[in-house]
């Protein structure tokens, strides 16, 4: 029980920080989407 409570609190937080990460990874993508955008327009 103990040992598998573990293993989700592990496999939970890695899931978080990969999750962030491409979260972040989007976010740069979309800020650099937008900047190309507003060159192009403007």
């Amino acid at each position: 029980m103990t040992c598998s409570l573990l293993f989700w609190i592990c496999y939970y937080r890695l899931l978080l920080k990969y999750y962030s990460y491409s979260l972040f990874r989007v976010h740069l993508f979309l800020f650099k989407l937008n900047n190309v955008c507003y060159d192009l327009f403007l």
